[in-house]
């Protein structure tokens, strides 16, 4: 494993992981709100072997520098994507690009401001929508569908105070994940393990995070995902449910196939590895042929 800087357009420093023998094909993955690259702990694990894959924090939180001047916006966002592609994709190879939840709202914003096809192969859009999840979301179903309730509990996720990290927080935090996040009562573990990475992020991150999702629509970018890309969803995912993928796969003028995991919630890639890394591995093979 080696550890990476790279430097965006408005000096913000990325932590960049690459793990993986040099020469095997490259596999890109951008995580979603509130985490850390360690969310993909299990992609890397099971892919390494024969890939070279490469993780990094979004800006502001784990191991990556506070957000410079441009700060926690989706333009940033897609331009340090663009960074890494740039610094950490080996000259004259295109990777396969995977986002998970935010992460594929900024790989879409990322082919929306540059060339897909000059960096990327193929794709992977997981658990994501192109727009506001709150709308279509699962979790406290009959809390959100009414519209001044559904501002409120924008307004609680939005506030500039650090979470609290106390056990009770912890505690509620992770019962709130296993309830609508997670599939599996197995999980337990996974629940606690994200619950801590959210928990520590700092605020400044999570606010700029939910912002970049908060009214959001960004279908009509969708067609600028010029490469072969496969959209997948988790059955039982109650936070981006598939609804939300029935909506942009259509947009996709490239697309291979969807993809529904069964039992696997909105952390799927974490409970249920397996079948996203057979997704990854498919797109690598496809871009090889």
């Amino acid at each position: 494993m080696t550890g990476h800087r790279v430097t965006t357009p408005d000096g913000t420093r990325l932590h960049v992981e690459i793990q993986g023998p040099d020469g095997a094909p490259t596999v890109v993955l951008v995580h979603g709100t509130g985490i850390t690259r360690a969310f993909w702990r299990r992609q890397v694990a099971g892919l390494c072997a024969d890939h070279r894959v490469i993780t990094y924090d979004l800006r502001g939180r784990g191991d990556s520098g506070p957000a410079g001047p441009d700060g926690h916006t989706l333009r940033a966002y897609a331009d340090d994507l663009e960074a890494v592609l740039a610094e950490c994709v080996p000259s004259g190879e295109r990777a396969v690009l995977a986002g998970h939840s935010l992460g594929g709202i900024i790989v879409v914003a990322w082919a929306a401001r540059h060339r897909p096809e000059r960096r990327v192969r193929a794709a992977a859009l997981l658990h994501t929508t192109m727009g506001d999840p709150l709308l279509d979301t699962l979790m406290l179903p009959l809390l959100l569908r009414n519209p001044r309730t559904r501002e409120l509990t924008r307004r609680l996720m939005l506030t500039p105070r650090r979470l609290p990290r106390h056990r009770a927080f912890r505690s509620g935090t992770t019962l709130l994940l296993r309830g609508g996040m997670i599939g599996s009562r197995t999980a337990a573990a996974i629940g606690t393990e994200t619950a801590s990475i959210l928990l520590a992020c700092p605020s400044s991150a999570r606010i700029g995070d939910i912002t970049c999702w908060t009214h959001l629509d960004q279908h009509d970018l969708v067609p600028s995902l010029t490469v072969p890309t496969v959209a997948v969803y988790g059955e039982r995912d109650r936070a981006v449910p598939s609804v939300c993928t029935d909506r942009y796969a259509p947009l996709l003028p490239n697309l291979i196939r969807t993809v529904g995991v069964p039992g696997a919630a909105h952390l799927g890639p974490l409970e249920h590895p397996a079948p996203y890394n057979a997704v990854l591995r498919e797109l690598a093979r496809t871009a090889d042929a």
